[in-house]
């Protein structure tokens, strides 16, 4: 069966591949995981959930690969996004589980990570037998947290940054590193 190779290290999706096979350890570490399918889109789709130490959920993305072909549907696979939710307000439709998850996540970001600011999360919400079943595919700490899909700087956005950033003053303050 086919299943998802994944370079140890990120890379923006880069080295993401389908295969169906177990490969070979050579130089580098990777990670096989089931292939994993979204119910309602046709072309690859996950959920960038953006966590703080504090336990706020701060946003959520819904990541979509333009092209059929694509494994991954990260941004800088050219994939686009748009945003699902921020400032404790849903912008667009978001599925329950999706939200159920966020608030374990943003949980686990506060009691197991207190010392990481920020925690991307992707998530996939998997068609199994009519469910969608929420999948962590990874956390991670370098990632981006606000991506400008229309290429446009507007007052919105410089808010959204301002605000993301006052927020990491404060934990760097905390944390003495200013």
């Amino acid at each position: 069966s086919e299943m998802i190779y994944k370079p140890d290290i990120g890379r923006l999706g880069y080295e993401i591949k389908k295969i169906d096979y177990v490969p070979e350890c050579k130089d580098r570490n990777w990670i096989l995981q089931e292939m994993l399918k979204d119910c309602d889109s046709n072309t690859p789709r996950h959920y960038r959930i953006i966590t703080l130490y504090t336990g706020e959920l701060f946003c959520i993305y819904q990541l979509n690969a333009n092209d059929g072909d694509k494994i991954a549907s990260n941004h800088g696979q050219g994939g686009t996004g748009i945003l699902m939710y921020y400032k404790n307000k849903q912008l667009n439709d978001l599925h329950t589980e999706l939200y159920n998850i966020s608030g374990d996540l943003s949980n686990i970001n506060k009691s197991e990570f207190p010392f990481v600011f920020s925690i991307g999360w992707d998530v996939i919400l998997h068609c199994k037998n009519d469910n969608k079943i929420p999948y962590v595919l990874e956390g991670n700490f370098l990632h981006s947290a606000w991506i400008d899909f229309e290429q446009k700087f507007t007052q919105e956005n410089k808010l959204f940054i301002d605000d993301y950033k006052n927020k990491s003053y404060i934990f760097h303050k905390k944390q003495g590193y200013i």
